[in-house]
């Protein structure tokens, strides 16, 4: 049992990682544009908002 307990826990640590690396710059972005640039066009805002989180997602495993 203990290489599943392993297994849980690198997949757990890979799954937080990813949220830490791509998830939250992709909502801090969205959210920071939408309120300093309250008149931004919101598919514009998406689209950098992904923009950072792709850029942070290939830092962190792009290599």
């Amino acid at each position: 049992m203990p290489e599943i307990e392993l297994l849980t826990d690198k997949l757990v640590g890979e799954l937080l990682t990813f949220v830490l690396w791509t998830l939250v710059p992709l909502f801090v972005t969205m959210f920071a544009l939408v309120i300093f640039y309250p008149r931004i066009n919101k598919r514009l805002a998406t689209l950098v908002s992904f923009l950072v989180a792709f850029v942070f997602f290939f830092i962190r495993f792009g290599s």
